[in-house]
């Protein structure tokens, strides 16, 4: 769907240039424009659709036993945030551990919003650990983590997109015909590998975040996280294989960075003395 909209766009503008007759710069423009409109539409429909299509693509069910509702009840009332819909996704995967959130805060029906736990994951961890795990999800619904990845992903690529226009279409202007297409190449190379790294830096500084607020915010015992986060590291990393492996398969930070940032928070926080102070005051 997201490939479709974005040729399509750009079908159309292209097709519009054409028929207006525009010389080739502006009719670039024209269709690189088109394209960004597609760009955004699919981002906007990948992410207000993800949960419905997660929901449709696996093996999921709504949860449905009343300790883990209550459990789920009481994170998102720790975080303020009103609770939303909880799946358990089957998986023939023994080593996939995972809880992630979907969709738009704001999002009604097919767009509603949705947090995924897959079975294993219920399997491996204890309820003490997986509370700890459900607060680091729901930090990211806090701290509007989907809503600021959506904004500036859209921000980036169309900065991207404007500025790979500008210079093409000088480039069409000013180059000689044999040499154009050549020079386009790395320009639209360039325009999809900056915001795309960007983007990566961006994931792995929220999730950064979230185990920080889970952690000084809302209470999960920093010892107990930290545990979290080896077992699922030697739970879910095959034999022989690395954290920057898993890292670069996933987006997430290397477990000893998410560890030593858990550390130095927590270190912080008891050695500040104006918070000292202010628990005095």
């Amino acid at each position: 769907v997201y490939l479709f909209m974005v040729q399509t766009s750009a079908l159309i503008f292209a097709l519009a240039a054409h028929a207006l007759g525009l010389a080739p710069p502006l009719s670039l423009v024209l269709t690189m424009l088109g394209g960004l409109l597609g760009i955004i539409g699919g981002l906007v429909l990948t992410f207000a659709l993800a949960p419905f299509q997660i929901r449709k693509s696996m093996d999921s069910r709504q949860v449905a036993d009343p300790e883990f509702i209550a459990l789920l009840q009481n994170c998102f009332s720790k975080a303020g945030v009103p609770a939303i819909d909880c799946y358990i996704v089957e998986t023939p995967i023994s080593t996939w551990n995972n809880a992630w959130v979907a969709g738009f805060a704001r999002g009604r029906g097919i767009f509603k919003p949705a947090m995924f736990f897959t079975q294993s994951l219920l399997r491996n961890f204890s309820t003490a650990e997986l509370e700890g795990i459900i607060l680091h999800e729901v930090s990211h619904l806090a701290l509007k983590h989907l809503r600021k990845r959506f904004s500036k992903t859209v921000g980036l690529l169309a900065l991207s997109t404007i500025g790979l226009v500008l210079v093409g279409a000088l480039a069409l202007t000013l180059l000689p015909p044999e040499v154009r297409a050549i020079s386009l190449l790395p320009l639209v190379l360039a325009a999809l590998y900056f915001p795309l790294q960007r983007i990566k830096k961006l994931v792995e500084e929220q999730e950064f975040e979230a185990d920080s607020h889970a952690v000084l915010k809302l209470g999960v015992d920093p010892l107990l996280f930290v545990g979290v986060l080896r077992k699922l590291e030697t739970i879910t990393c095959p034999p022989g294989s690395s954290s920057a492996t898993r890292t670069a398969n996933t987006g997430h930070p290397t477990l000893e960075a998410r560890i030593e940032a858990i550390i130095q928070a927590t270190s912080q926080t008891k050695t500040d003395p104006a918070r000292d102070d202010r628990k005095a005051a």
